[in-house]
């Protein structure tokens, strides 16, 4: 009578992707018989090392291809179509019901990122070259222009802010990044800037501002520092890594995430050389470079969904 034949288990978890180490030496567990992937395509990779296939997606909306810059906030989502900027509606119309005509604001320059901050009941947005201010409760853009001073005597001159990208809101003050210069409003007061005083060079140009609860995470051309204090006057400047961002791909993420026990708010980016996060406190950690090799990338988008930060490059 033959013998069933025994079942032998080569592999019983994954430990992850590594593109550092030759494919045909990735060890194997001895004990726990898990191993690392060399290449992995298509697939996700849970806590306990399963291995399913990523889920795919089927287009429910005619959206055309053209579309980019999605923001979020509150219950009002803005993107971009060409020369004009939309609201995306629940059921996915992109009517100005308020106005009764199509698109939030027209004449914008074809083929620019548009950067958002939202605060309060509007919506401040700027793309490097034109800037406004959305309105959350009439449904209307404006122009992003400075108000008549009103206040005690001052030498101060003040302007509305130029057109910015890598908008981001800290401790009540706009910042955002015109080449290799960061200028930023006065406090409270984000239609207010003076060209005098409020602004932070660099030695080139900004691909990213991102907060957190003690200070905000910048990124240049050639490395990434964390801007210490409470505001900018007193900001000290602590260098974090000497490689930058990769443009477009940072957010903001509960520490917990990435191992913060404390409830605060961390930065999540990808650097040159892998996932880097950015803690309170300047505490700098990159995530990924020990295991993986990341392809070459200028810039990119990023999003965090059910605990998985995902990224697209772009050369």
């Amino acid at each position: 009578m033959p013998q069933r034949a025994s079942q032998t288990t080569i592999l019983s978890g994954c430990l992850g992707l590594n593109t550092r180490i030759d494919p045909a030496r990735i060890p194997v567990d001895g004990k726990t018989l898990q191993s690392s992937l060399a290449q992995a395509v298509n697939v996700d990779i849970d806590d306990f090392g399963r291995i399913s296939r990523r889920k795919g997606y089927t287009a429910s909306h005619n959206i055309s291809a053209s579309c980019h810059s999605l923001f979020a906030f509150e219950d009002v989502c803005l993107y971009i179509e060409g020369t004009s900027m939309y609201r995306l509606h629940y059921d996915f119309e992109t009517q100005d019901r308020v106005a009764n005509r199509d698109g939030v604001r027209s004449g914008l320059k074809d083929g620019l990122k548009m950067y958002y901050v939202g605060i309060g009941r509007e919506i401040y947005y700027s793309n490097g070259e034109q800037n406004g201010v959305y309105d959350l409760d009439s449904e209307i853009s404006h122009v992003w222009a400075a108000q008549s001073y009103i206040g005690p005597d001052t030498v101060k001159v003040f302007q509305a802010p130029p057109p910015l990208k890598h908008l981001e809101l800290y401790n009540g003050r706009i910042y955002g990044s015109d080449n290799n210069t960061i200028w930023y409003t006065e406090p409270f007061a984000f239609s207010w800037v003076d060209k005098a005083r409020n602004y932070l060079p660099f030695q080139s140009k900004v691909r990213m501002i991102r907060a957190v609860v003690d200070g905000i995470y910048v990124s240049t051309e050639t490395q990434t520092i964390f801007l210490n204090g409470a505001d900018a006057p007193e900001f000290q400047h602590v260098k974090c890594a000497d490689y930058p961002a990769v443009e477009n791909t940072d957010l903001t993420v509960e520490g917990a995430w990435i191992g913060e026990e404390m409830r605060v708010k961390a930065a999540l980016w990808l650097g040159l050389t892998g996932v880097c996060a950015g803690m309170p406190g300047g505490q700098f950690l990159n995530l990924t470079h020990k295991k993986i090799v990341l392809p070459p990338g200028c810039h990119g988008a990023s999003a965090f969904i059910d605990g998985k930060f995902i990224s697209l490059l772009s050369p």
